[in-house]
């Protein structure tokens, strides 16, 4: 595969990586809309239920429902950050490649 090939094939990766970023990054928002809901709920639960207020806050990291609203958004931002870095890795690729056609150019005469 040629240079020029392999930096438009580096390209294409990157435009969908951006694409599911976005995506996930939706995903993230609900998660974290989703956690937040959880807390909020079951705080308001324990708080008419009785419980000190300065229990709530730590118990709440224990209730099944927050605990796992808050597993789901931090897969979420895991997925995310992974479509972020994928980005960079194909920029850093296409930037690799580009030199090396460039070099190539250079030491042929640049025809």
């Amino acid at each position: 595969m040629d240079l020029i090939s392999e930096i438009q094939r580096d390209l294409k990766l990157m435009q969908q990586a951006v694409e599911e970023s976005k995506i996930r990054g939706i995903k993230l928002a609900e998660a974290e809309r989703d956690y937040q809901i959880a807390k909020h709920t079951r705080a308001l639960e324990m708080k008419a239920g009785g419980e000190p207020v300065t229990f709530i806050q730590m118990a709440l990291k224990g209730d099944p429902s927050v605990r796992d609203a808050l597993y789901a958004r931090d897969c979420a931002q895991a997925e995310y950050d992974s479509a972020k870095e994928a980005i960079n890795v194909y920029k850093l690729s296409a930037r690799l490649l580009e030199n090396q056609r460039q070099s190539e150019w250079n030491t042929a005469g640049g025809l």
